[in-house]
């Protein structure tokens, strides 16, 4: 029998310029969305990185106290939670390959906060409200290239089929 296992790496999402490593930062977010019982926040990140062995405290108390600092400090919070994203590794026979395409690990669901990317998908209602958001954006997108026509028809072509693919799967 061959020797095999699966296991759950974090990264950051190309382009993320953080110090902290991604796969403390990734089980760290899910041990707090485990304890909590609830979307996360930035504000939750926050408290826990003012912990003496939160792996998140050096990148965000970098600054001075005071207001600015405070909000500044959210957000990084809230670029962690944005950043991280995690793939399934397969180990066998030593050889080690991907096998799920990168995801991020919560989703920002509107006036809910980040929940977990498992949780979303599984619920159909907060799975709808991510869809509905995404659309908003598009169509956002849409309307500040309407000075470029040839533009603002292509995305009227990409929002149709975005509509289309989500009315299949829901």
């Amino acid at each position: 029998m061959a020797n095999q296992s699966t296991e759950v790496r974090y990264r950051w999402r190309p382009g993320v310029r953080l110090s902290i490593d991604a796969q403390a930062a990734g089980e760290r977010i899910e041990a707090l969305s485990s304890s909590i019982g609830r979307a996360l926040q930035r504000g939750d990140i926050l408290e826990d990185a003012r912990r003496e062995d939160s792996p998140f405290r050096d990148e965000v108390f970098r600054d001075e106290d005071g207001e600015a600092a405070e909000k500044w400090r959210l957000e990084v919070c809230g670029r962690i939670l944005r950043g991280l994203e995690m793939v399934t590794i397969h180990y066998e026979e030593g050889v080690e390959q991907e096998i799920s395409v990168p995801q991020p690990v919560v989703i920002h669901v509107e006036r809910i906060g980040y929940e977990r990317t498992a949780k979303v998908m599984s619920d159909a209602d907060m799975r709808r409200m991510v869809l509905d958001d995404i659309l908003n954006q598009l169509r956002a997108y849409r309307n500040k290239l309407e000075r470029f026509t040839n533009l603002a028809r292509l995305m009227d072509g990409v929002i149709a089929e975005a509509e289309s693919m989500i009315s299949a799967a829901t």
